[in-house]
């Protein structure tokens, strides 16, 4: 391997079947969550899938009779169900750049953060990382809106947002600084941010020519973050 030739040192692989840490799957409805897969015994729990799926539907029909049939997405109570049971930080796909930034827009009134020690530690290492930019690239309108939301523990991460941002990001995620990141696909790969909770705002996504389901090894590379 590269790695051997670099070092001039035999290399050893060792591998495993078993993951380290289990991956527990399971469906949020109506705060409450649904186990669908039985990582010991390797089975697909049905019943749960279909408690979480009649659940969905009573829970969907509620919202359309009291919306006149429209259907909006609230992020506040997964997130302080996440907070509740210590599963945060959190990485949370949207496949969508704007559904990102709109998942983040409706959590202005939420701060994250333990306080003002770590708004302060986040201050300044956005601060030291954006300080590199020219006087008028700094104000650009994308800078002040990412660190009003990074400054509440909340982060955004997608092609749209500057190559700045998106490394002072990582590193604030990195430093457990960032309890809830809204991301595309693009974040699980070759970035090294291990989460304790991912979760999947759906599972379709555009492909370049049409909406398609996530393949197995597209859902295992994203969920492996947990």
């Amino acid at each position: 391997t590269w790695v051997g030739r670099t070092r001039q040192r035999t290399v050893y692989v060792e591998s495993t079947s078993q993951r380290p840490v289990p991956l527990v799957h399971s469906i949020y409805v109506k705060n409450q969550l649904f186990p669908v897969f039985d990582t010991t015994k390797r089975q697909f729990m049905h019943m749960n899938f279909k408690n979480a799926a009649d659940k969905e539907k009573e829970s969907s029909s509620c919202s359309n009779l009291r919306s006149g049939g429209g259907r909006q997405v609230s992020w506040v109570p997964l997130i302080k169900y996440l907070r509740k049971y210590e599963l945060d930080p959190a990485i949370i796909f949207c496949f969508s750049k704007r559904k990102c930034e709109e998942a983040a827009d409706s959590l202005r009134a939420t701060d994250l953060t333990s306080g003002a020690a770590d708004r302060n530690k986040i201050h300044l290492i956005y601060q030291g990382a954006i300080g590199r930019l020219s006087p008028a690239d700094q104000r650009v309108p994308q800078i002040a809106r990412c660190r009003d939301n990074l400054k509440r523990g909340i982060g955004v991460h997608h092609a749209g947002i500057l190559p700045i941002v998106k490394e002072a990001t990582e590193v604030l995620f990195q430093q457990g600084l960032i309890r809830i990141l809204f991301c595309t696909e693009t974040f699980a790969v070759g970035v090294n941010a291990p989460a304790r909770t991912v979760v999947f705002s759906g599972i379709r996504k555009w492909d370049g020519s049409s909406m398609r389901i996530l393949e197995p090894g597209e859902y295992i590379q994203m969920a492996g973050r947990a």
